[in-house]
């Protein structure tokens, strides 16, 4: 069981276009899983998937939109797996990733709230192209922030820098309930499909 909350936020050096995101993500046993995504720049949206007691919704806050699924295959579970899986690959590859890892000592990170001494690591790719910064939670083994650096092929593009830092991050513990809810906002409409992307 998890409960996870996180803020993203990109930066092109080169534009200096900022695009900012919110997620939450959950999963308790037996099967069910939600993830909202909230999206703070161009045209914002909110997206909302829960799968729990054998259904599944899809969420949409700026169209009004939302659907409903019964099926195991049903396209709303199918999309929130999807997300979940891109989600914990990432740090499923760190091991294998071709970088040199270096320790730049603790420091402090906030977290539930509450400070938390991390263990901080600069990652640098061994072809020079990216470089992430981690700060590690030595006790409960989790990232708690991540600052990545990206160079594009071409180095007049300038670089992209994302920053993440998790306000929330319970694993192993007992997850609120109601997160794997899901009532129709007034004046939502139902749907055969969103578009989740």
């Amino acid at each position: 069981d998890y409960s996870l909350a996180f803020e993203t936020e990109s930066k092109s050096t080169l534009t200096g276009r900022v695009d900012s995101f919110e997620y939450r993500m959950a999963a308790s046993r037996p099967r069910q899983s939600m993830m909202r995504q909230i999206a703070r720049w161009g045209e914002p949206s909110d997206l909302l998937l829960i799968a729990s007691s054998g259904k599944s919704w899809a969420y949409q806050a700026r169209t009004g939109l939302f659907t409903e699924g019964t099926a195991s295959d049903a396209p709303e579970r199918a999309e929130l797996a999807r997300q979940h899986q891109r989600y914990f690959r990432r740090f499923r590859m760190l091991g294998s990733i071709d970088a040199v890892v270096r320790r730049l000592g603790d420091e402090n990170v906030t977290s539930d709230g509450k400070p938390v001494r991390c263990v901080r690591l600069r990652m640098t790719a061994a072809d020079q192209r990216w470089t992430e910064e981690l700060w590690i939670d030595p006790k409960r083994l989790l990232v708690l922030k991540l600052v990545s650096r990206h160079k594009p092929p071409f180095p007049e593009a300038g670089e992209i820098v994302t920053t993440t830092s998790w306000t929330e991050s319970s694993v192993d513990e007992p997850v609120d309930p109601s997160l794997f809810e899901f009532r129709p906002p007034e004046g939502a409409r139902r749907t055969n499909a969103i578009e989740f992307r």
